[in-house]
């Protein structure tokens, strides 16, 4: 069996989580700019904006917040 189909199919549904955490950590900071939010509300927010709910926590561990202030 050619698997060829199967690894550019998997690789471009990767592509395409990636491009979803960038997007979302792009968009965690433009929200952490101009108000605060709780690690929990900024989440939901950017799961309102059409972000999974993987993307979105992936991109609130990443955006540098300290979370406990």
């Amino acid at each position: 069996t050619d698997t060829t189909d199967q690894d550019d199919a998997s690789s471009a549904g990767s592509d395409e989580t990636d491009e979803e955490r960038v997007d979302a950590l792009s968009m965690a900071f433009q929200y952490l700019a101009c108000s605060p939010f709780s690690k929990d509300m900024l989440i939901k927010q950017l799961e309102y904006e059409g972000f999974s709910s993987e993307a979105a926590a992936w991109a609130v561990d990443l955006c540098g917040a300290d979370w406990d202030d």
